[in-house]
Protein backbone atom coordinates (compact mmCIF):
# COMPACT_ATOMS: atom_id res chain seq x y z
CA UNK A 1 0.00 0.00 0.00
CA UNK A 2 1.26 3.46 -0.91
CA UNK A 3 0.75 6.33 1.54
CA UNK A 4 1.22 9.94 0.46
CA UNK A 5 2.92 11.84 3.30
CA UNK A 6 5.04 14.24 1.31
CA UNK A 7 3.22 17.48 2.19
CA UNK A 8 3.00 17.62 5.97
CA UNK A 9 5.73 16.95 8.51
CA UNK A 10 5.10 15.78 12.07
CA UNK A 11 5.24 19.28 13.56
CA UNK A 12 2.68 20.64 11.09
CA UNK A 13 0.41 17.63 11.65
CA UNK A 14 0.54 18.16 15.42
CA UNK A 15 -0.35 21.84 15.07
CA UNK A 16 -3.31 20.86 12.87
CA UNK A 17 -4.47 18.21 15.35
CA UNK A 18 -4.38 20.69 18.25
CA UNK A 19 -6.21 23.40 16.34
CA UNK A 20 -9.34 24.95 17.81
CA UNK A 21 -11.64 22.70 15.75
CA UNK A 22 -10.08 19.30 16.31
CA UNK A 23 -8.65 19.59 19.83
CA UNK A 24 -11.96 18.94 21.68
CA UNK A 25 -12.43 15.72 19.73
CA UNK A 26 -8.83 14.69 20.28
CA UNK A 27 -9.12 15.37 24.01
CA UNK A 28 -12.42 13.49 24.31
CA UNK A 29 -10.98 10.49 22.49
CA UNK A 30 -7.85 10.48 24.67
CA UNK A 31 -9.83 10.76 27.92
CA UNK A 32 -12.21 7.99 26.83
CA UNK A 33 -9.26 5.76 26.04
CA UNK A 34 -7.66 6.39 29.43
CA UNK A 35 -10.93 5.70 31.24
CA UNK A 36 -11.42 2.44 29.37
CA UNK A 37 -7.88 1.30 30.12
CA UNK A 38 -8.30 2.21 33.79
CA UNK A 39 -11.61 0.34 33.97
CA UNK A 40 -10.15 -2.73 32.32
CA UNK A 41 -7.08 -2.75 34.56
CA UNK A 42 -9.13 -2.41 37.73
CA UNK A 43 -11.19 -5.42 36.71
CA UNK A 44 -8.01 -7.56 36.51
CA UNK A 45 -8.44 -8.00 32.79
CA UNK A 46 -6.01 -9.71 30.47
CA UNK A 47 -5.22 -9.84 26.79
CA UNK A 48 -7.11 -12.84 25.45
CA UNK A 49 -6.80 -12.72 21.68
CA UNK A 50 -5.04 -11.12 18.70
CA UNK A 51 -6.75 -9.35 15.84
CA UNK A 52 -5.48 -9.61 12.30
CA UNK A 53 -7.65 -8.84 9.29
CA UNK A 54 -6.70 -7.99 5.76
CA UNK A 55 -9.01 -7.38 2.83
CA UNK A 56 -8.76 -6.66 -0.88
CA UNK A 57 -11.86 -5.17 -2.44
CA UNK A 58 -13.00 -3.82 -5.79
CA UNK A 59 -15.80 -1.27 -6.10
CA UNK A 60 -17.81 0.40 -8.84
CA UNK A 61 -19.18 3.87 -8.04
CA UNK A 62 -21.43 5.58 -10.59
CA UNK A 63 -21.18 9.04 -8.97
CA UNK A 64 -17.78 9.42 -7.33
CA UNK A 65 -18.10 13.18 -6.89
CA UNK A 66 -21.66 13.17 -5.46
CA UNK A 67 -22.71 15.43 -8.31
CA UNK A 68 -26.17 16.95 -8.63
CA UNK A 69 -25.52 17.60 -12.35
CA UNK A 70 -25.45 14.86 -14.98
CA UNK A 71 -22.91 16.80 -17.03
CA UNK A 72 -20.42 16.75 -14.14
CA UNK A 73 -21.14 13.31 -12.69
CA UNK A 74 -18.19 10.89 -12.95
CA UNK A 75 -18.05 7.12 -12.49
CA UNK A 76 -15.01 4.99 -11.73
CA UNK A 77 -13.64 1.69 -10.42
CA UNK A 78 -11.69 1.48 -7.17
CA UNK A 79 -9.23 -0.96 -5.63
CA UNK A 80 -9.58 -1.05 -1.83
CA UNK A 81 -6.82 -2.78 0.20
CA UNK A 82 -6.84 -2.69 4.00
CA UNK A 83 -5.20 -4.31 7.02
CA UNK A 84 -5.91 -4.12 10.77
CA UNK A 85 -3.73 -5.40 13.62
CA UNK A 86 -4.65 -5.36 17.30
CA UNK A 87 -5.60 -7.10 20.50
CA UNK A 88 -8.72 -7.96 22.49
CA UNK A 89 -8.76 -7.23 26.21
CA UNK A 90 -11.15 -9.23 28.44
CA UNK A 91 -12.70 -7.45 31.43
CA UNK A 92 -14.93 -9.72 33.48
CA UNK A 93 -17.27 -12.25 31.92
CA UNK A 94 -19.21 -9.96 29.60
CA UNK A 95 -17.01 -6.97 28.68
CA UNK A 96 -14.26 -6.70 26.08
CA UNK A 97 -11.98 -3.89 24.95
CA UNK A 98 -10.45 -4.01 21.46
CA UNK A 99 -7.63 -1.87 20.06
CA UNK A 100 -6.45 -1.97 16.44
CA UNK A 101 -4.09 -0.10 14.16
CA UNK A 102 -5.57 0.40 10.70
CA UNK A 103 -4.15 0.97 7.21
CA UNK A 104 -6.42 1.57 4.22
CA UNK A 105 -6.03 2.62 0.62
CA UNK A 106 -8.22 3.79 -2.27
CA UNK A 107 -6.86 3.55 -5.80
CA UNK A 108 -8.95 4.73 -8.75
CA UNK A 109 -8.75 3.51 -12.32
CA UNK A 110 -9.33 6.93 -13.93
CA UNK A 111 -9.50 9.66 -11.27
CA UNK A 112 -6.02 9.18 -9.86
CA UNK A 113 -6.14 12.56 -8.13
CA UNK A 114 -8.30 10.84 -5.51
CA UNK A 115 -5.84 8.01 -4.77
CA UNK A 116 -5.33 7.99 -1.02
CA UNK A 117 -3.87 6.26 2.02
CA UNK A 118 -5.18 6.27 5.60
CA UNK A 119 -3.45 5.36 8.86
CA UNK A 120 -5.26 5.38 12.18
CA UNK A 121 -6.49 3.49 15.22
CA UNK A 122 -9.84 2.14 16.42
CA UNK A 123 -10.91 1.61 20.03
CA UNK A 124 -14.02 -0.32 21.03
CA UNK A 125 -15.67 -1.60 24.18
CA UNK A 126 -18.49 -4.14 24.02
CA UNK A 127 -20.68 -5.67 26.70
CA UNK A 128 -23.27 -8.45 26.66
CA UNK A 129 -26.16 -8.32 29.13
CA UNK A 130 -26.02 -11.86 30.45
CA UNK A 131 -25.49 -15.44 29.32
CA UNK A 132 -27.09 -16.98 26.25
CA UNK A 133 -27.43 -16.19 22.54
CA UNK A 134 -30.59 -14.10 22.94
CA UNK A 135 -29.18 -11.61 25.43
CA UNK A 136 -28.72 -8.09 23.98
CA UNK A 137 -25.31 -6.44 23.66
CA UNK A 138 -23.92 -2.99 22.98
CA UNK A 139 -20.67 -1.61 21.62
CA UNK A 140 -19.10 1.85 21.82
CA UNK A 141 -16.33 2.68 19.37
CA UNK A 142 -14.08 5.57 18.46
CA UNK A 143 -11.55 5.93 15.67
CA UNK A 144 -9.12 8.57 14.48
CA UNK A 145 -6.42 8.88 11.87
CA UNK A 146 -4.89 10.80 9.01
CA UNK A 147 -5.98 10.65 5.36
CA UNK A 148 -3.46 11.64 2.71
CA UNK A 149 -4.73 12.18 -0.85
CA UNK A 150 -2.92 12.81 -4.13
CA UNK A 151 -4.97 15.99 -4.39
CA UNK A 152 -3.59 17.76 -1.32
CA UNK A 153 -6.63 19.93 -0.49
CA UNK A 154 -8.33 16.69 0.58
CA UNK A 155 -5.67 15.78 3.17
CA UNK A 156 -7.54 15.49 6.47
CA UNK A 157 -7.69 14.26 10.03
CA UNK A 158 -10.67 11.90 10.35
CA UNK A 159 -12.56 11.06 13.54
CA UNK A 160 -15.61 8.89 14.18
CA UNK A 161 -17.45 7.69 17.25
CA UNK A 162 -20.65 5.76 17.73
CA UNK A 163 -22.70 3.23 19.66
CA UNK A 164 -24.46 0.06 18.47
CA UNK A 165 -27.09 -2.04 20.25
CA UNK A 166 -27.79 -5.55 18.99
CA UNK A 167 -29.92 -8.59 19.76
CA UNK A 168 -30.67 -11.98 18.27
CA UNK A 169 -34.40 -12.14 17.45
CA UNK A 170 -34.71 -15.69 16.18
CA UNK A 171 -32.19 -18.50 15.81
CA UNK A 172 -31.00 -17.24 12.41
CA UNK A 173 -31.97 -13.56 12.58
CA UNK A 174 -30.40 -10.71 14.53
CA UNK A 175 -30.84 -6.93 14.45
CA UNK A 176 -28.66 -3.91 15.19
CA UNK A 177 -29.50 -0.25 15.72
CA UNK A 178 -27.02 2.54 16.27
CA UNK A 179 -25.74 6.09 15.98
CA UNK A 180 -22.52 7.52 14.48
CA UNK A 181 -20.87 10.93 14.51
CA UNK A 182 -18.13 11.69 11.98
CA UNK A 183 -15.78 14.67 11.84
CA UNK A 184 -13.25 15.69 9.21
CA UNK A 185 -10.62 18.41 9.72
CA UNK A 186 -9.36 19.24 6.25
CA UNK A 187 -7.21 21.80 4.47
CA UNK A 188 -8.06 25.28 3.27
CA UNK A 189 -8.62 25.11 -0.45
CA UNK A 190 -7.91 27.60 -3.22
CA UNK A 191 -10.25 30.58 -2.91
CA UNK A 192 -12.66 31.11 -5.80
CA UNK A 193 -14.43 34.17 -4.40
CA UNK A 194 -13.50 36.10 -1.22
CA UNK A 195 -17.12 36.06 -0.03
CA UNK A 196 -17.19 32.25 0.40
CA UNK A 197 -14.94 30.15 2.64
CA UNK A 198 -12.61 27.65 0.94
CA UNK A 199 -12.49 24.94 3.66
CA UNK A 200 -14.63 22.47 1.71
CA UNK A 201 -13.27 19.44 3.57
CA UNK A 202 -14.01 20.65 7.08
CA UNK A 203 -17.06 18.45 7.59
CA UNK A 204 -19.16 16.67 10.17
CA UNK A 205 -22.33 14.60 10.27
CA UNK A 206 -24.76 12.65 12.45
CA UNK A 207 -26.21 9.32 11.32
CA UNK A 208 -28.63 6.72 12.63
CA UNK A 209 -28.83 3.21 11.24
CA UNK A 210 -30.59 -0.13 11.53
CA UNK A 211 -29.37 -3.47 10.13
CA UNK A 212 -30.76 -7.02 9.96
CA UNK A 213 -28.58 -10.11 9.47
CA UNK A 214 -30.03 -13.45 8.41
CA UNK A 215 -28.05 -16.71 8.42
CA UNK A 216 -29.48 -18.53 5.42
CA UNK A 217 -26.93 -21.36 5.55
CA UNK A 218 -24.17 -22.12 8.02
CA UNK A 219 -21.71 -20.55 5.57
CA UNK A 220 -23.90 -17.80 4.10
CA UNK A 221 -25.07 -14.62 5.82
CA UNK A 222 -27.32 -11.97 4.26
CA UNK A 223 -27.77 -8.42 5.55
CA UNK A 224 -30.16 -5.52 4.92
CA UNK A 225 -29.47 -2.06 6.24
CA UNK A 226 -30.81 1.49 6.23
CA UNK A 227 -29.22 4.70 7.48
CA UNK A 228 -30.03 8.39 7.47
CA UNK A 229 -27.32 11.04 7.80
CA UNK A 230 -27.57 14.78 8.35
CA UNK A 231 -24.18 16.22 7.50
CA UNK A 232 -21.78 17.94 5.15
CA UNK A 233 -21.26 16.57 1.64
CA UNK A 234 -18.61 17.63 -0.88
CA UNK A 235 -19.56 17.79 -4.54
CA UNK A 236 -18.18 19.08 -7.85
CA UNK A 237 -19.17 21.85 -10.25
CA UNK A 238 -17.69 23.39 -13.38
CA UNK A 239 -17.87 26.80 -15.05
CA UNK A 240 -21.31 26.00 -16.49
CA UNK A 241 -22.92 24.91 -13.20
CA UNK A 242 -21.13 26.94 -10.52
CA UNK A 243 -23.60 29.81 -10.78
CA UNK A 244 -26.45 27.45 -9.78
CA UNK A 245 -24.84 26.60 -6.43
CA UNK A 246 -22.97 29.83 -5.74
CA UNK A 247 -25.54 31.30 -3.34
CA UNK A 248 -26.26 27.94 -1.63
CA UNK A 249 -22.85 26.56 -0.71
CA UNK A 250 -21.12 26.74 2.68
CA UNK A 251 -17.62 26.54 1.15
CA UNK A 252 -16.13 26.62 -2.34
CA UNK A 253 -12.65 25.88 -3.70
CA UNK A 254 -10.85 25.34 -6.96
CA UNK A 255 -10.47 21.58 -7.48
CA UNK A 256 -7.78 19.86 -9.58
CA UNK A 257 -8.50 16.24 -8.59
CA UNK A 258 -10.67 15.62 -11.66
CA UNK A 259 -8.57 17.53 -14.17
CA UNK A 260 -7.63 14.46 -16.23
CA UNK A 261 -11.24 13.28 -16.63
CA UNK A 262 -12.58 16.74 -17.48
CA UNK A 263 -9.92 17.24 -20.20
CA UNK A 264 -8.47 20.26 -18.43
CA UNK A 265 -11.84 21.99 -17.96
CA UNK A 266 -11.75 24.04 -14.70
CA UNK A 267 -13.73 22.49 -11.85
CA UNK A 268 -14.48 23.43 -8.27
CA UNK A 269 -15.38 21.54 -5.09
CA UNK A 270 -18.12 22.79 -2.81
CA UNK A 271 -19.64 21.83 0.53
CA UNK A 272 -23.33 21.77 1.41
CA UNK A 273 -25.39 20.37 4.27
CA UNK A 274 -27.41 17.39 3.02
CA UNK A 275 -29.84 14.78 4.26
CA UNK A 276 -28.74 11.42 2.86
CA UNK A 277 -30.63 8.13 2.91
CA UNK A 278 -28.71 4.89 2.32
CA UNK A 279 -30.06 1.41 1.64
CA UNK A 280 -27.60 -1.48 1.55
CA UNK A 281 -27.75 -5.18 0.73
CA UNK A 282 -24.92 -7.53 1.59
CA UNK A 283 -23.83 -11.15 1.68
CA UNK A 284 -20.89 -12.91 3.34
CA UNK A 285 -19.85 -16.41 2.33
CA UNK A 286 -17.40 -18.26 4.58
CA UNK A 287 -14.93 -20.04 2.31
CA UNK A 288 -13.03 -21.44 5.30
CA UNK A 289 -12.46 -20.62 8.98
CA UNK A 290 -10.29 -17.66 7.97
CA UNK A 291 -11.38 -16.65 4.43
CA UNK A 292 -14.65 -15.02 3.40
CA UNK A 293 -16.04 -13.59 0.18
CA UNK A 294 -18.13 -10.45 0.60
CA UNK A 295 -20.69 -8.65 -1.57
CA UNK A 296 -22.33 -5.30 -0.86
CA UNK A 297 -24.63 -3.05 -2.85
CA UNK A 298 -25.51 0.45 -1.61
CA UNK A 299 -27.88 3.08 -2.91
CA UNK A 300 -27.61 6.65 -1.62
CA UNK A 301 -30.17 9.39 -2.13
CA UNK A 302 -29.27 12.86 -0.89
CA UNK A 303 -30.82 16.30 -0.98
CA UNK A 304 -29.47 19.76 -0.15
CA UNK A 305 -31.07 23.13 -0.95
CA UNK A 306 -33.46 21.54 -3.47
CA UNK A 307 -30.60 19.79 -5.26
CA UNK A 308 -30.78 15.99 -5.29
CA UNK A 309 -28.07 13.44 -5.98
CA UNK A 310 -27.94 9.66 -5.97
CA UNK A 311 -25.12 7.14 -5.92
CA UNK A 312 -24.93 3.42 -6.68
CA UNK A 313 -22.03 1.40 -5.25
CA UNK A 314 -21.21 -2.24 -5.92
CA UNK A 315 -18.44 -3.79 -3.82
CA UNK A 316 -16.78 -7.22 -3.92
CA UNK A 317 -14.00 -8.23 -1.55
CA UNK A 318 -12.01 -11.14 -0.18
CA UNK A 319 -11.13 -11.06 3.54
CA UNK A 320 -8.68 -13.07 5.63
CA UNK A 321 -8.89 -12.85 9.41
CA UNK A 322 -7.96 -14.66 12.60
Amino acid sequence: MVLFYKRRNFKEATVCLLSDKSFPLFLATLLTFLLLINFAASARAEWVDKIFETSLGAEYNDNVNNSYFDSVKKEDYLLLPSVSLGRVYQSGDFTRLSVTGDLKGEFYKEIYGLNSGYIGTTLGISRKFGVGPYKPWFKIHGSGGYLSVNDSIRDSWLFETGVTLGKRIFERLDAEIGYRYDYRDGQNGITVTPDIASNVFDQDGHAGFVRFNYLLLNDLLFSLGYSIRDGDVASTCDSETVWIVLDRVDALSKDDAYSNVFNGRPTCAYRMRALTHRISLGAVYAISHHFSANFRYSYLDGSASDLNYNVNKLNLSLTYSF
